[in-house]
């Protein structure tokens, strides 16, 4: 999965059935929509429009004018700069849903997305122990303290991943448009632009997090498809050097000529009966042995020559490959 698989318009083509039915929903589009499809109505409920007529197909079109519209600065080029402002959108969003919220859903959200944390490799935000306002500290400072997770918890991958989930156990509707003064509408009045992306990016980042689990458990499956193979490749090599060769082939013919020269120059030497005669034959012997054994080991059959062996070796390499593009893809996936 590159980075443009990871971004909202590749994640809209890796959706499952289930997703593209919440998409739609959502949305008001097909639920066999394409992704394009998906971001033209997104756009057509928020009044995006290229040329002022037709609705953006595009997630840099969409997300560049609902960010400007939501006092953010003009879009940069780049997947980067595009995954974080869909992110910042996103927080927007989840901030005045989460405002509209009694203390008890925001509490049981943050509960939710801080068990659902999905990154062992980034600090996961503490929630407050116990209650302040049993100290008589007052309801703002209670609220504040859980603010701070929430804040915390938008500026990471995973922390969007977890609160998106959390959603699903405990629905935060965003308010009605002005309801209260504090969520004006800045999009057309001719759909619920606001509500139906913000609905798309939560089914969205809930679809990352299940790429990610997904991802995770190839990984694992994969490792354990190459240390079974690993061994079935050593077991292959060991049993052909265990299989029989040719009497000239074999390493050990040589070592025992070797091994006779030199017993029989001991056993010369030991009864005093060494010679020129009896040495010199038996140096020979020795040294024909060790040449032997350098022969037998070059030229003769070896592992990698086996059709058998080269085949696992080849799966091997490829089941190695497969794990590292999986890393990259959860790297990719857990990115920030």
């Amino acid at each position: 999965m590159s980075s443009g698989e990871n971004s909202l318009i590749g994640v809209l083509r890796q959706l499952t059935p289930d997703e593209r039915r919440r998409v739609a929903q959502h949305c008001g589009c097909r639920q066999d929509a394409l992704p394009e499809e998906v971001l033209r109505t997104l756009s057509r409920l928020s009044g995006v429009y290229t040329f002022g007529i037709f609705p953006a197909s595009t997630p840099e079109a969409l997300l560049d004018q609902l960010g400007r519209r939501l006092g953010m600065p003009p879009l940069q080029q780049g997947v980067r700069p595009l995954a974080i402002r869909e992110r910042a959108i996103f927080g927007y969003y989840f901030r005045q849903a989460w405002e509209a919220a009694s203390p008890m859903q925001r509490r049981e959200v943050l509960r939710w997305a801080h068990n659902a944390w999905d990154n062992p490799h980034a600090p996961r935000p503490e929630l407050p122990d116990g209650s302040l306002m049993e100290f008589g500290l007052g309801e703002d400072v209670e609220r504040l303290r859980w603010q701070a997770v929430l804040d915390a918890m938008l500026q990471q991958s995973a922390g969007c991943r977890s609160l998106a989930q959390a959603v699903e156990h405990t629905p935060l509707p965003l308010p009605v448009p002005g309801a209260d003064g504090r969520f004006v509408p800045r999009m057309s009045a001719r759909g619920p632009g606001h509500a139906a992306l913000f609905g798309v990016l939560c089914v969205l980042w809930q679809s990352r997090a299940r790429l990610l689990r997904d991802r995770r458990t190839q990984r694992s499956e994969l490792e354990r498809q190459v240390r079974q193979t690993g061994t079935l490749l050593a077991a292959r090599k060991k049993s052909m050097g265990a299989e029989s060769r040719p009497w000239q082939w074999r390493p050990h013919s040589g070592l025992a000529l070797s091994a006779a020269g030199v017993a029989s120059v001991v056993l010369h030497v030991g009864l005093g009966a060494a010679s020129v005669a009896t040495v010199v034959p038996a140096v020979i012997a020795g040294g024909v042995g060790l040449a032997w054994v350098g022969v037998a080991s070059a030229r003769g059959p070896r592992p990698e020559d086996d059709r058998r062996v080269a085949k696992v070796s080849d799966q091997v390499k490829v089941l190695r490959d497969r794990l590292s593009l999986l890393d990259r893809e959860i790297v990719d996936l857990e990115a920030d």
